[in-house]
């Protein structure tokens, strides 16, 4: 019983940690580091 309690929690934070890093929306890593790579692209095309 207790292997399933913990099986179920690993799950459901290994889904949280997946939401908070890939999940849709402007709160994430993804979009923020998105984000940030675009800007730096920009900047090396401006200033050679």
């Amino acid at each position: 019983m207790k292997q399933i309690i913990v099986l179920f929690a690993m799950v459901g934070l290994g889904l949280t940690i997946y939401g908070f890093l890939m999940g849709s929306g402007q709160d994430t890593v993804y979009t923020s580091v998105k984000g940030l790579w675009q800007e730096q692209i920009q900047q090396q095309k401006q200033f050679p």
